[in-house]
């Protein structure tokens, strides 16, 4: 058990004037649950990282301030206790794995902590049944979805059994369903006497099983009374189920053709027939590992499959692959494989020079650039911004590339609510001016207005519902 104290922090970073949070003082005790919240590029991320001591040490940072666990400065603690004590998830799973699979990351840690033989198999046996991640758990981790991959750290984390967990946007790739079972496990560790610390945008579950709710205002992290807090989560509702439309004779772009592929010796999608539909916006929903991701890589001709897939009545083994990326384009769930430029202002200026069609001109790509937030970013490095103002940057830059088809994998992930309006405005922009474009998202916020038809992927199938 163990309880963390917050004073006057600040932080910094060294070529900057302006502190990015200052006058941070917080008390977390253990068995509590405790949720930042506030817009992407406050200091979230980085304020889990300071306690974590990652920051400023692996950065370009100046901190001040104290940071006491149980009345003791984190700094006066050697690094092998101070990492059984914290340990911390991060937004990106692919900064958490060393080893190529789920199994030989769990020996690792382990080994690392210094644990003996019979330890280390007592440990792993009750964090893959705690994650239940049995299915997954030899799996290669580039075979893995976002949400797997998770699921997998959450369970490594578990395997440590710190006194204290940070976790930064833990839920952001996983399904609904699975997202109402792995807070369920986060009740379960609060109730092991942990203090949980966590960072997300989306906010929906949490309430009925947070105790604190920390708000970001005025250059700092403040707590609310347990009033706002509940009137905050109203905020991310969701109704059970949203209406939309079968398509209906709608001119065809895309044409799936029994289509198989696999992963491995697991089928993903198999003998499935469907259609996509010009100039409109169609949801891919299903579960984690269900085929979603892979589904998008074999229509950028980077998945084998089986069958056939037409672009526009044409074989796509049969075009060109410079003349088929010119018209079909996809947006990462992973922001980082996207940038080729160094700044924010570069990245942008070379979507502009390499469009394949001009949807918008040089007046509105300024006003989304201020819509986003991103004027004050355009100097700064592309790999120095917050998970969030990347993934703003990435989703721009590449609606300003004009492809006529474009696969959107995971665009929310990891942005409040005010920044995915103003990246829905822009998505629906480009559709109106003839984009067809093909989603998957496990958040639906803002999803009524821009969804026209909605798909599932379940049982190996892909299929038109009337509701997501």
């Amino acid at each position: 058990m163990a309880t963390l104290n917050l004073k006057n922090l600040k932080f910094n970073y060294e070529d900057s004037k302006f502190p990015i949070f200052s006058n941070v003082s917080l008390e977390f005790k253990s068995n509590t649950i405790s949720i930042i919240h506030g817009p992407s590029g406050c200091g979230k991320s980085t304020l889990l990282k300071i306690i974590a001591r990652l920051y400023p040490k692996y950065n370009e940072g100046v901190t001040s301030g104290k940071i006491l666990l149980n009345q003791k400065s984190i700094n006066s603690i050697n690094e092998i206790s101070f990492r059984k004590k914290v340990a911390m998830m991060f937004q990106n799973p692919n900064q958490q794995f060393c080893m190529q699979n789920g199994y030989d990351e769990l020996i690792f840690t382990m080994e690392n902590l210094q644990l003996s033989k019979e330890q280390i198999v007592n440990k792993i046996d009750k964090a893959i049944k705690f994650g239940n991640i049995q299915q997954i758990i030899s799996h290669p981790f580039d075979t893995l979805s976002g949400g797997e991959k998770q699921r997998m750290a959450l369970s490594i984390i578990y395997a440590i059994n710190p006194d204290i967990i940070l976790l930064d946007e833990p839920f952001a790739s996983v399904d609904y369903e699975t997202r109402k079972i792995m807070i369920n496990k986060l009740h379960q560790l609060k109730d092991m006497g942990k203090t949980i610390i966590i960072v997300d945008h989306d906010l929906s579950l949490y309430e009925n099983i947070f105790n604190n709710l920390i708000i970001y205002h005025d250059n700092t992290f403040k707590s609310n009374s347990y009033e706002t807090a509940i009137r905050k989560f109203k905020e991310f509702q969701l109704s059970s189920s949203i209406k939309c439309s079968i398509p209906d004779k709608q001119p065809i772009i895309l044409s799936l053709k029994n289509l198989s592929i696999s992963n491995g010796d697991k089928d993903l999608i198999k003998d499935s027939n469907i259609n996509f539909y010009k100039g409109y916006t169609t949801l891919i929903t299903g579960k984690n590992g269900s085929g979603k991701t892979s589904l998008f890589n074999t229509l950028i001709k980077n998945h084998s499959f089986d069958g056939e897939i037409l672009l526009n009545q044409k074989s796509i083994k049969k075009i060109r692959s410079l003349k088929y990326y010119k018209k079909v384009g996809i947006i990462f769930q992973e922001s980082e494989k996207q940038f080729i430029k160094l700044t924010v202002k570069e990245e942008i200026k070379l979507s502009i020079k390499k469009h394949n069609h001009k949807l918008f001109s040089q007046t509105e790509i300024d006003n989304f650039i201020n819509s986003l937030g991103l004027t004050s970013l355009l100097d700064q490095v592309v790999y120095s911004l917050s998970e969030g103002q990347k993934k703003k940057l990435q989703i721009l830059s590449m609606v300003i590339m004009g492809h006529s088809v474009l696969l959107l994998d995971e665009p929310f992930e990891g942005l409040d609510l005010k920044s995915i309006k103003a990246i829905t405005n822009i998505i629906k922009l480009a559709k109106q001016r003839g984009q067809t474009q093909i989603i998957i998202s496990h958040q639906r916020y803002q999803l009524e207005e821009l969804i026209d038809f909605h798909v599932q992927l379940s049982n190996n199938k892909l299929e038109y519902k009337e509701s997501f």
